[in-house]
């Protein structure tokens, strides 16, 4: 009997080491077509606009097996308010992890977790109470369908200045937010 059991955690151990080199070849060989190949850095780019529903511009894209599952990393990112508009805000780094489950059992693509680190925003009150984004109002601003394209959004590091001209243009300045 300890014969059959010893063979069995054999294999069971074989079983495991065998799974976490495919993996690690794996993430390896994402990482090299995404840090490498620039055909493929527009369809990421693509497919994190339509994920927020809003334009992304991305300076550097990167990959990683996080704690969460797989993610694609970027620095320099700013969402723009359309197509060649004006930024909304600006990360200096952020990560989207992708949907485990939805990747390994329905092979899509799914973001269910998106960080942003260094974020910078800047809001305005006017004298007559209207609040401005980044110099816009925000009427002017598309309202979504109440549903958000990720499961959370962390924040991490921010910096958010808020100007208000109907207190005496008072202006606070929020630093190192984090949610």
């Amino acid at each position: 009997m300890t014969s059959l059991v010893k063979r069995v955690w054999t294999w069971i151990a074989g079983l495991f080491a065998v799974v976490a080199i495919l993996l690690a070849l794996l993430v390896g060989v994402f990482r090299i077509v995404v840090t490498h190949a620039p055909d493929y850095r527009q369809p990421i780019v693509d497919w994190a606009s339509q994920t927020l529903g809003l334009p992304v511009e991305i300076g550097q894209v990167d990959a990683r097996l996080g704690l969460f599952g797989p993610e694609l990393i970027f620095r320099e990112a700013t969402i723009l308010s359309e197509p060649g508009g004006d930024p909304l805000f600006s990360a200096g780094r952020g990560s989207v992890s992708l949907d485990v489950m939805q990747l390994l059992l329905r092979w899509q693509v799914k973001a269910d977790r998106l960080t942003l680190d260094g974020l910078q925003l800047e809001i305005d009150r006017s004298q007559a109470g209207e609040v401005l984004i980044f110099g816009r109002p925000l009427s002017e601003f598309r309202k979504g369908d109440g549903e958000l394209p990720v499961e959370e959004i962390r924040i991490e590091g921010a910096r958010l200045v808020v100007r208000d001209q109907m207190e005496g243009g008072r202006d606070w300045v929020l630093e190192d937010v984090e949610t």
